[in-house]
């Protein structure tokens, strides 16, 4: 199969690279700025013109459809509402029609849990993007699954984040590893590609829940940071040290569906991150 990847100079594009080579995909990357690996597959273009998009489609199966501009592009002012509506929903409509246009049958959407946030930009652009999708789907045929994944731009970004224990910090709360979301959209593309494909599947992409409902239901009722201790005591000198706030509550989002539907299984999750800060000096 040939895979175009919208956006995939990006930090989701060469994750899946890799994987998808090793699945034996051929694949395309389609953004306005070169990659650092796969050049030699790359196509520069943008998803405001439609016959760039048309020409990067040719031959194509399939479309993981990653660019956006994001949230962090919002809280930093580095992007206007208008550059939110072109790339995030013309651009998305544009893709959407050349995909119509060169009869590519197959979309993987990396939405976003922030499409409940209309109080900005980028959610409800997002939450547009989606409607698009959703639209295509029904009237065209188009073979879809929208992922909703959260923050999983990686630590090594460091236009992001200025070192590990920074992006520890943004996970701590609610997160995603996105080794993860590359697992989900590998599992989409099998989905795709299977009998079992119905419908047009959205699909929340996040970690294990880190405490039960219960223990989130009671949160630090014994007073703040509590929670975490019950659970991590062996953690908790060096949260102190590293200065992060243990009586915030995490928030989760239901992978349920996600899990029955593609057989996702999250791999990294708060134990993993206090291991990795507990080798921090």
């Amino acid at each position: 199969m040939k895979i175009l990847l919208t956006g995939g100079s990006g930090d989701l594009g060469q994750i899946l690279i890799p994987l998808l080579t090793a699945s034996s995909h051929a694949y395309r990357i389609f953004d306005i700025r070169r990659p650092e690996t796969g050049t030699e597959h790359f196509r520069q273009g943008s998803l405001l013109d439609v016959s760039e998009i048309e020409d990067a489609l040719i031959g194509c199966d399939l479309v993981i459809h990653i660019a956006a501009w994001h949230g962090i592009h919002e809280a930093r002012g580095l992007k206007t509402p208008q550059d939110f509506w072109d790339l995030n929903v013309n651009g998305t409509y544009n893709l959407l029609q050349a995909c119509l246009n060169q009869k590519t049958t197959k979309l993987i959407h990396i939405s976003s849990s922030s499409i409940t946030k209309l109080s900005g930009y980028y959610g409800f652009t997002k939450r547009l993007a989606e409607e698009a999708v959703k639209h295509f789907h029904q009237q065209h045929n188009l073979q879809t699954v929208t992922l909703r994944p959260r923050a999983f731009i990686p630590y090594w970004n460091r236009a992001v984040y200025g070192d590990f224990l920074e992006w520890a910090k943004r996970f701590w709360p609610g997160a995603v590893h996105i080794d993860d979301v590359a697992q989900a959209v590998m599992l989409s593309i099998d989905l795709l590609n299977s009998d079992e494909f119905k419908d047009h599947p959205i699909l929340n992409v996040d970690r294990e829940p880190d405490y039960s409902h219960e223990e989130l239901s009671n949160w630090d009722t014994d007073g703040p940071g509590t929670s975490f201790q019950k659970h991590y005591a062996d953690y908790i000198q060096m949260a102190y040290r590293l200065e992060i706030d243990t009586s915030v509550k995490p928030i989760s989002n239901n992978i349920q569906e996600t899990k029955t539907v593609l057989g996702y299984q999250p791999q990294y999750g708060l134990t993993d991150l206090l291991k990795e800060l507990s080798k921090l000096p």
